[in-house]
């Protein structure tokens, strides 16, 4: 008897924790994302500052996008209590506004630096979110 009310306890908390967790939204990986910290190997070339730039270009865009989205989303009609309310999800997407606000001074920096590497990394981590946020507001991603 004791096993089946452990049975039915576990049954019920994972049934309840499926039921909650209905995939990993924007908030959920902003929160678990990690800034790359990459050191330059070399100095760039002259003919790869295009494409510095434009990668450069790219990851402030989708930076910028994230936190309109963010704010447009989830901020909106918001209280003040809410914000300094650690279980709430608002505390929760002023976090992902401070990551996002570190990988833009990032971005900055590797751009300053000619660090075409590190831009690299920091777009693979971006890239995912953006699809998932664009997923989430029916647009098609661009290839």
């Amino acid at each position: 008897m004791k096993y089946m009310n452990i049975a039915w306890g576990a049954f019920f908390v994972f049934s309840l924790s499926a039921c909650s967790h209905s995939g990993s939204d924007v908030v959920e990986d902003l929160t678990v994302m990690q800034l790359p910290v990459v050191q330059m190997a070399s100095h760039t070339e002259k003919n790869d500052l295009p494409t510095l730039h434009t990668t450069y270009l790219e990851n402030a865009g989708d930076i910028h996008g994230i936190i309109v989205f963010l704010k447009q989303r989830y901020l909106e009609g918001t209280s003040n209590k809410e914000m300094f309310d650690t279980h709430s999800q608002a505390h929760q997407v002023y976090i992902c506004l401070t990551n996002l606000e570190q990988a833009g001074l990032l971005n900055r920096h590797y751009y300053d630096q000619h660090n075409a590497e590190g831009l690299l990394a920091l777009h693979n981590q971006l890239k995912p979110v953006v699809m998932k946020m664009q997923a989430q507001i029916g647009l098609t991603p661009q290839a």
